[in-house]
């Protein structure tokens, strides 16, 4: 089994795309955060951003693996309005304290991102190991050379908990 967990909230599909290439980068194994109930459409999306700025949470689905058995668990998520997304703030808050190493990644320009990678830390209880935001405009040019650059050194952050020996070290 692989040490590292790739969970993310991707209500438009682009941080699914970041996630699927840090997943490949560390040989981790992806899975979603999930709503109980989606939102959908031009008033789903709206009431998303609204949930995210009024720093609401929201029902989420079980999660299909448990954070708990990896040494290392990335988040992602999109961020609506320098918030970070309702599930993504219910899975943190979930989750409080029981991980035992984070590093977080967003579709979002790093100026935005900030906000949301500071709220996740405090729900969570720690900080992240690592942290990568990478804005729409560059998910869409992940094969370019400056995206895979980037994407590498993030990853070259992570090795130190990635290998399969780590969680005897810790």
């Amino acid at each position: 089994m692989t040490n590292v967990l790739v969970v993310y909230f991707s209500p438009t599909g682009q941080t699914r795309r970041l996630a699927m290439r840090l997943a490949l980068e560390l040989q981790g194994t992806p899975t979603e955060i999930r709503e109980q109930s989606p939102r959908s459409g031009v008033f789903g999306r709206m009431q998303a951003s609204a949930l995210s700025l009024l720093g609401r949470e929201v029902e989420i689905r079980p999660m299909r693996r448990d954070p708990t058995a990896y040494e290392l668990v990335l988040i992602g998520t999109p961020v609506l309005g320098w918030r970070l997304a309702a599930p993504v703030r219910t899975f943190a808050r979930q989750w409080n304290h029981q991980l035992r190493h984070v590093a977080f990644f967003a579709s979002a320009p790093q100026e935005e991102a900030r906000a949301a990678f500071e709220e996740m830390e405090l729900l969570l209880g720690r900080p992240p190991v690592a942290e990568l935001a990478l804005a729409s405009t560059d998910i869409d040019r992940l094969e370019s050379a400056k995206c895979r650059s980037r994407v590498r050194a993030f990853a070259q952050r992570l090795q130190p908990w990635v290998g399969s020996d780590r969680r005897e070290a810790a």
